[in-house]
């Protein structure tokens, strides 16, 4: 039985036998009162949330069987297939002769489909990994792979990636013989020529190349803000300020005029991980979109892109490794819950939760403003309270299970309390993180424009972009770099407004009924920003032409006119500025929504938004469309995963194709 089950079994078998002797006037005294009592009355009744926990192996058997079918894949010429059944031998082979004819088979595949970069570096890796497959072709990899002369800091990178190397080499067991193999040898001979001779295959086509300059360009090195910003926040703008009222809490206002596409911040999350039905496909430490994995060489649950990220994610993944499997069925943010007590576990024997504030004298600031996010405990019912924190206490007693204090502590008489610690700020982060944490994302670019999708990869719990209030007609809008998330203005902020996030449902894409639900169910607020007040049209029911307005006293007034009616100001030639600006932007429109290229033209985007935000009154059709292009424009600088999802939608059946193509035109206009 999978953990989430045992855990859905055990809470349910509780309710049913004690939820009437529970006292709730307790349970919603205060968060530290609701955990004790539970955690109290649970162990007096002798309820026991505890799961039933089992290591994940590697398997042999199962390695060599993905490594027969990649090679019947490649010989038909089915090489994205075969990438896939690759990496799933690698991941979970442990033999050193079945990986290394494996790494050998997936440089075959990389080459095949012209990831010629990705194969170099390939093979490099396998001279650190094997390094006596080399002795017959030395001089060969000197020439590709090492410089003659190499600087002082690039000895000492060669010297610790050697390092690493070993370290992972050990972990692994690898002890392989060439001399055991000569065909084996002349195969591997083969390999390196056929990369050598191939130096200048581009990735996959010139889309794809202009693709990745795009993205190359605007990587935000170094990072704005770094030496000078928003004190406290690391690369978040000074022209921001965090203020607070009873009405609206913590919230961000303008210090000055914020223009559209400026950016106000980048943030790293405290916390965060990769989503559970990607950790075969991303880097667990760095997110990255991995083609040619490393694996763990302990479990089969996790990847990673580089020895040098397995050797950063290996203190916190080994308290949990081989536990995985098990970990995988739990929800996104339970998980993401779990991990802060993964990251943090230095830091939990320093809370004090029974004094006000949950006080602690953790050094670590990223720790204390964790904990101080909003978790709306007053909000929320006693069944809601009772079932999260019962879900603490199971979680802890499974990081019990996998001894996390002893990688903590060895000091007798501490263990009891860091565990009880633990649970509460589990409660905490199980409250807070359904409302503050945010996605990080990845666009799957296809080489049809039109079938290209934002995916989810991961989450993450951001402090800065939680205190972000949330509006149908948001203000912001974040994209994802790495891990780390960056916030852009998506309209003008003018000095002294709030800074307005959207926390995924949209005016022109949901109705105000709908979007009230979803927020009061998820958010336990009513929203009251303008767009519910008036209800705002979808984007279909949006009119085509604007309602124009002088810009000086924002009266709405006819585009024809010399003069504003109320203030005598002049408006000038209003519509004809509007015309020549929109027939511009719509052949801008067209050509981005069509191939997804717009030759840099996003500030042309950026220039009409303002005119329009000066003399028009939005929302009104082009103006949606020039928005929802800007932030494509944005994410096509993110991350971007390059692949072609054209022939798995071409092969659905004709009922499922109808239901995708549409979303997929509502999404991309």
């Amino acid at each position: 039985m999978k953990m989430y089950t045992q855990f859905e079994k055990q809470y349910t078998d509780f309710l049913r036998q004690h939820l009437k002797s529970i006292d709730t006037t307790r349970v919603k005294a205060s968060e530290y009162s609701a955990t004790e009592y539970i955690r109290t009355f649970t162990t007096d009744h002798g309820t026991h949330l505890t799961p039933n926990l089992n290591k994940s192996q590697k398997c042999d058997d199962l390695a060599r069987s993905h490594l027969h079918y990649g090679e019947e894949l490649l010989s038909r010429g089915a090489t994205h297939a075969c990438l896939r059944e690759v990496n799933e031998g690698i991941r979970v082979a442990t033999e050193g002769d079945t990986l290394l004819r494996l790494l050998l088979l997936r440089i075959k595949t990389l080459v095949e489909l012209g990831l010629c970069e990705v194969a170099k570096c390939e093979v490099d890796r396998l001279s650190s990994l094997f390094p006596g497959v080399y002795e017959i072709s030395e001089k060969q990899l000197k020439a590709n792979f090492l410089c003659n002369q190499m600087s002082v800091t690039e000895k000492e990178c060669e010297k610790s990636s050697q390092s690493l190397a070993s370290k992972y080499r050990e972990a692994f067991k690898i002890n392989f013989d060439p001399n055991k193999d000569s065909c084996f040898l002349e195969e591997l001979e083969q390999v390196f020529r056929l990369v050598e001779e191939i130096t200048s295959i581009k990735e996959s086509s010139n889309y794809h190349a202009k693709r990745k300059q795009m993205v190359e360009e605007d990587k935000l090195n170094p990072l704005p803000y770094s030496d000078k910003g928003l004190q406290g926040y690391n690369n978040i703008s000074p022209h921001v300020e965090i203020v607070e009222s009873k009405a609206k809490g913590r919230h961000v206002i303008a210090k000055q005029a914020i223009n559209i596409g400026d950016i106000i911040g980048v943030e790293c999350p405290v916390v965060y991980t990769v989503l559970q039905e990607k950790w075969t496909r991303y880097c667990q430490f760095c997110l990255s979109n991995v083609r040619a994995l490393l694996p763990c060489p302990r479990c089969p649950d996790v990847v990673y892109c580089s020895v040098e990220c397995w050797d950063r994610d290996a203190a916190e993944h080994s308290i949990i490794c081989g536990f995985m499997t098990e970990l995988s069925s739990l929800p996104a943010m339970t998980y993401l819950a779990l991990r802060t007590a993964l990251t943090f576990r230095n830091s939990i024997l320093d809370m004090r939760p029974e004094s006000p504030c949950c006080t602690t004298s953790s050094s670590d600031a990223n720790f204390r403003k964790t904990v101080a996010l909003v978790t709306n405990f007053g909000l929320r019912a006693p069944i809601d309270i009772i079932r999260r924190a019962c879900l603490a206490i199971f979680l802890t007693n499974s990081l019990k299970a996998m001894k996390l204090a002893r990688n903590v502590t060895k000091a007798k008489g501490v263990e009891k309390r860091f565990y009880e610690n633990c649970v509460y700020l589990l409660f905490l982060v199980l409250q807070s993180y359904p409302c503050n944490a945010h996605e990080i994302s990845e666009l799957q670019l296809c080489e049809e424009f039109r079938y290209s999708a934002n995916e989810d990869i991961g989450a993450g719990a951001f402090v800065f972009l939680s205190m972000l209030n949330h509006s149908c007609n948001p203000n912001v809008v974040r994209h994802s770099i790495g891990k780390k998330t960056v916030l852009r203005a998506l309209r003008r902020i003018e000095r002294g407004s709030e800074l307005l996030d959207n926390y995924g449902y949209h005016y022109a894409t949901h109705s105000p009924p709908e979007r009230k639900k979803f927020l009061k169910s998820q958010y336990l607020f009513e929203c009251q920003c303008k767009a519910c007040a008036e209800s705002w049209s979808l984007f279909i029911n949006l009119p085509s032409s604007p309602t124009f307005k002088c810009r000086f006293c924002n009266v709405k007034t006819s585009a024809l006119i010399v003069s504003c009616r109320k203030c005598g100001r002049k408006t000038g030639q209003t519509l004809q500025q509007y015309d020549a600006k929109a027939d511009r932007v719509q052949s801008v429109v067209r050509q981005f929504v069509s191939d997804g290229c717009a030759d840099n033209k996003h500030h042309d985007i950026i220039e009409f938004l303002q005119f329009c935000e000066e003399w028009t009154e939005p929302p009104f059709r082009l103006y949606n469309e020039c928005q929802e292009v800007l932030k494509q424009m944005w994410n096509l600088r993110s991350n971007v995963n390059i692949y072609d999802a054209v022939s798995a939608i071409q092969r659905m059946p004709r009922s499922a194709k109808a239901n995708v193509e549409p979303t997929i035109k509502r999404q991309y206009l």
